[in-house]
């Protein structure tokens, strides 16, 4: 589908994969630094700061320090996403500010997507390590991209608190694009300029097993299933009609005094199950 063509509503190919831009959305920024960094001037990201707001676009940033010995990665998401009120969220785990270059073409490809992600360029060596553990975590976890722990992602917010996070370490960053397979949601990967980024590699063991054991994952909140239970039937269930009209609708039924009374089988409610 081209951008000159347009969008068809009833088509669940279409409506599936269309996104409405967010073209000047402000932008909710979490910077994840390591807490040997603590003392790191912030005057290092006024450049990067100052081209956002030339953007047009609102802009909060919280920083958060990462202890390595005991990261909690999805505490410190999850209580920012609480906080969070612009519709773009940014998460940089970088050794340097973000440049014009890699921004733009995230905030560009998020109007097509959900959740995107800097693709660095690397080395050849690195380069075929990504593309067969790329191809192990699509087999294994369905994820098609290849630089999963890139230091600079951008998420549509509603898409990202949809996700429940269970990882301590680094390895949120491939829980959160296998669970947005399992959603639906998408996913792209623009290449970007080089970047470095810290990884926090303590439990990352533990959450592989902790993600594949006992996997969390929740209904968006617009699909839940209402967890009422149904109404009771009003009426008296029928039987089907027997050698003896069992179901005393005709009129050998009323002239069947030996027949017993009639029982109360209404249906039962049936639960309906969501997943939270």
């Amino acid at each position: 589908m081209t951008t000159a063509e347009p969008f068809d509503a009833n088509d669940p190919f279409e409506l599936h994969f269309h996104r409405e831009p967010i073209l000047d959305s402000g932008v909710s920024l979490l910077v994840l630094r390591s807490d040997a960094e603590a003392d790191l001037d912030p005057a290092v990201w006024n450049a990067s700061v100052e081209w956002l707001r030339s953007q047009e676009r609102s802009l909060e940033i919280v920083v958060k320090l990462v202890d390595g010995s005991d990261p909690r990665l999805c505490e410190l998401i999850t209580s920012f996403l609480d906080d969070a009120s612009q519709p773009t969220i940014a998460i940089c785990k970088a050794a340097e500010p973000p440049s014009r270059e890699q921004w733009e073409p995230l905030l560009k490809a998020l109007d097509l997507a959900d959740h995107v992600l800097g693709n660095r360029p690397a080395a050849m060596s690195a380069a075929i390590g990504r593309r067969l553990a790329r191809v192990v975590r699509r087999v294994v976890l369905g994820v098609p991209l290849t630089d999963v722990y890139s230091p600079l992602s951008l998420h549509r917010a509603e898409k990202l608190r949809e996700i429940p996070m269970q990882s301590g370490s680094s390895f949120i960053d491939v829980e959160i694009l296998a669970k947005a397979t399992f959603l639906g949601h998408i996913l792209e990967e623009p290449c970007i300029l080089p970047m470095r980024g810290t990884t926090w590699r303590r439990g990352w063991l533990r959450d592989l097993g902790t993600v594949f054991k006992r996997p969390a994952f929740r209904r968006p909140h617009e699909y839940s299933v209402d967890s009422r239970p149904l109404e009771h039937s009003q009426r008296q269930p029928e039987s089907p009609d027997g050698p003896g009209g069992e179901d005393r609708q005709g009129a050998c039924d009323l002239e069947s005094p030996q027949a017993g009374p009639l029982q109360d089988d209404q249906t039962k409610a049936a639960d309906q199950l969501g997943e939270r």
